[in-house]
């Protein structure tokens, strides 16, 4: 994780719940929430994934957060040979320093971007879908109405009786790590630790960072929840129906191997 802070409350929550329903499709960013929190978000209103939190207005995908966002030209048929344009990791990280969460004055974006709400577009992502393209996606109404409904005071009620698990680093670096397998070296030392907390007890640390404004060098703490397996009652579930459902939809292609 590259963030300045750690308040990256219900989008972050959002963010880990959608990854563990493996919708890879969406433009959610799986590795770093507060940069793509700065792309969604405007300085003076929410905007989520296209549309304002005041009203129903969609938001114009080259508005976003008022940087200047190059996108590219929109592609109707995968180019499989060509498509996306890789870069090395090294060029990745200098043109947009993992450890500043400031996104740039302008930003070329390199992935194919389609309105879900827009038809002819929606069929364009179905063949990036099939061909397990990588492309983004804005302008979800589902997702929308989630993005207003889950307040921290909404949060903090629902969550209320789950202590879930939180990592805490001494930096803003979250490294991939397991204690699982028969090869373990007795002498590890994970980079991160696991501690115990509620979202309301996690959320007042996110709230002094911002305040704070802390660095990269500071503590830091990332809290993550979902749904169980096969639960289609509860309230995640239930606010989250598109990846949670025993038909088939534009996000959930293979109903039975869906967790």
């Amino acid at each position: 994780m590259k963030h300045r802070d750690s308040n990256f409350l219900y989008k972050g929550i959002t963010l880990f719940i959608f990854s563990s329903f493996c919708v890879t499709v969406l433009y959610f960013s799986f590795s770093h929430i507060h940069r793509q929190r700065q792309l969604l978000h405007s300085t003076s209103r929410n905007r989520v994934e296209g549309v304002l939190e005041d009203d129903n207005s969609p938001v114009e995908a080259d508005k976003l957060s008022g940087i200047k966002i190059n996108w590219p030209q929109k592609e109707p048929v995968p180019d499989l040979n060509h498509y996306p344009k890789f870069k090395t990791l090294l060029g990745v990280v200098s043109e947009w320093n993992p450890d500043i969460p400031d996104p740039p004055e302008e930003f070329t974006e390199v992935l194919q971007h389609f309105d879900y709400s827009n038809a002819e577009e929606l069929a364009i992502a179905e063949r990036y879908r099939d061909a397990e393209l990588p492309f983004k996606l804005y302008n979800i109404p589902e997702f929308a109405v989630v993005g207003r409904k889950w307040t921290d005071r909404y949060l903090t009620q629902k969550l209320a009786h789950d202590h879930s698990h939180t990592e805490r680093s001494k930096n803003n670096h979250f490294l991939y790590w397991t204690m699982h397998g028969h090869h373990r070296d007795p002498d590890y030392v994970p980079p991160t630790e696991i501690v115990r907390s509620t979202f309301q007890e996690w959320r007042e640390i996110a709230r002094r960072g911002d305040e704070m404004k802390i660095n990269a060098s500071t503590e830091h703490f990332y809290f993550m929840t979902g749904s169980d397996f096969g639960d289609r009652e509860g309230w995640i579930s239930k606010d989250l129906p598109s990846l949670n459902t025993d038909k088939r939809n534009f996000f959930i292609t293979n109903v039975e191997a869906n967790k």
